[in-house]
């Protein structure tokens, strides 16, 4: 009965890792480092799982048991890590389509910047083909602003709701980019 049990188990996981390696093998969004060592070597370990449960079901012995299990769970624990960040990323979209709906006029960016005065839930938006990483980081400690990269498209509205920000926390000089402002 205790090795049924084991097999189950280790049927399950082959199945929720080969699921959720199925989501992140055809799942598109932004690569970092961390991802993009995972996604090369998730298909390694989803043949060593499969070999590995393989073996296990044909010898059906302890030590083949200990080593599929670990095999299948680092398996499975990479692919979740994968999932998390695919879920989280479609939040972050999710959560900055809302803040679009919100900002179609420099007349109702200026409304949503009071309202997130009042509430102390201040965003900013950063534009250009890549992220600064060291501003939004001072953005987000220095003035505890909620910051999106949006890009290279800039749209008034969001630089409307960033003159308004810049101006709250005296943050505006009579220069063009943020970049050369020089945030204090």
């Amino acid at each position: 009965m205790a090795n049924k049990s084991k097999s189950h188990l280790l049927i399950c996981l082959l199945i929720l890792s080969g699921f959720l390696f199925a989501v992140n093998f055809y799942a598109d969004f932004a690569i970092t480092r961390f991802t993009e060592y995972l996604k090369i070597t998730l298909p390694i370990f989803f043949t060593l799982t499969f070999i590995s449960t393989t073996i296990y079901l044909i010898k059906r012995t302890g030590n083949t048991f200990k080593g599929s299990l670990a095999i299948t769970a680092i398996f499975f624990l990479l692919n979740t890590a994968l999932v998390a960040e695919v879920i989280a990323f479609e939040v972050h979209v999710a959560k900055l389509s809302k803040i679009e709906r919100k900002l179609e006029t420099c007349e109702k960016a200026e409304d949503q910047f009071k309202t997130d005065l009042a509430s102390e839930a201040l965003k900013y938006f950063t534009f250009g083909i890549g992220e600064d990483e060291e501003f939004t980081k001072k953005l987000e400690n220095d003035y505890g602003l909620e910051v999106y990269h949006m890009g290279c498209i800039v749209t008034p509205p969001f630089k409307c709701y960033n003159t308004q920000v810049e101006q709250e926390l005296g943050m505006l000089e009579p220069t063009n980019s943020p970049k050369e402002k020089g945030l204090q």
